[in-house]
């Protein structure tokens, strides 16, 4: 096992360009996982809605702009644009429930 003292001892032998190659790697290695986490992190924001707008009555489903038809994918948790969100966002986004 490396004491810290014997870490700094390495790190003050190593030479610049190792030690800014392993930085870089280090920070690329931290941005990777912060995307990752983010992801994450969205994936389970969309879930829980999902999750949350299959629990609503029928009347409210309506209430927020759901189809009739629409229902049934909302009740089965699917992941879709209501249409009528589609109309009032414009064609070119989408905001997937």
């Amino acid at each position: 096992m490396t004491t810290t003292s014997q870490s700094a001892a390495l790190g003050a032998r190593m030479p610049a360009d190792a030690r800014q190659e392993a930085s870089s790697f280090g920070d690329a290695l931290l941005q990777r996982v912060a995307a990752i986490s983010a992801h994450i992190r969205v994936y389970w924001v969309e879930r829980r809605t999902r999750h949350r707008l299959a629990d609503l009555s029928d009347a409210l489903l309506r209430d927020i702009g759901i189809a009739e038809d629409e229902i049934p994918r909302i009740r089965a948790r699917d992941r879709f644009t209501p249409r009528a969100w589609t109309d009032r966002m414009g064609s070119g986004r989408r905001c997937d429930v």
